[in-house]
This record gives C-alpha cells, sequence and structure tokens, in this order.
C-alpha cells in the first residue's frame, strides 16, 4: 500500500482555470486537504464553500482516492432560479 497518494486540485476562477497536482499522504480526509490549501497561495485569497471530486460534493469525512479530482466550489454569487427570474422578465414578450 503507497504511503501517498496523487490527487488534483482544480479551481475553476473567472479565468484561467487552475489545475494543481498535490501529493498528499494516504488516507488524508477532504477536511485535511481543505485545511491544507486553505495555507497555501493562491487559495488563501480564494471565496471558499466546499469541496467536490468529479462534482460529487465531499464532506470533511471523506478520505481521498489516488487519481481524485477535488473541485474547490465557491459560493453562488446569484441563485440560479432568480438569474433566469430576470432573464425571463427582462426578455421582451413575442406576440
Amino acid at each position: 500500500m503507497a504511503s501517498e497518494i496523487s490527487v488534483t486540485v482544480v479551481y475553476g476562477g473567472i479565468d484561467p482555470i487552475h489545475v494543481e497536482p498535490l501529493t498528499v499522504a494516504t488516507g488524508t480526509t477532504a477536511g485535511e486537504l481543505s485545511a491544507l490549501l486553505r495555507t497555501r497561495t493562491p487559495y488563501c485569497e480564494w471565496p471558499w464553500h466546499g469541496l467536490a471530486n468529479y462534482g460529487e460534493w465531499l464532506d470533511d469525512k471523506s478520505v481521498l482516492q489516488d487519481g481524485d479530482r477535488v473541485e474547490w466550489l465557491m459560493p453562488l454569487k446569484l441563485d440560479p432560479k432568480d438569474a433566469r427570474r430576470r432573464r425571463v422578465q427582462s426578455h421582451p414578450r413575442k406576440r
């Protein structure tokens, strides 16, 4: 059994998308990884909402596996339902 695993951390900010391969100890949890990322530049400056692995939410106790693609999630700037309502309201009605 390997004592270290490789994960890829992805942050999809405005532009460009930041991708960073990391090596962490086997058994590292998502909570431990988020604590590590918050101490590193540039992650400590980025807004924080949580972590996901290939789009699946990770709680703090989720154990990372070799090859995981960990996504740094940002808070939504606008509720998707509100955004749709605004688009519909601003679009002229076809008659």
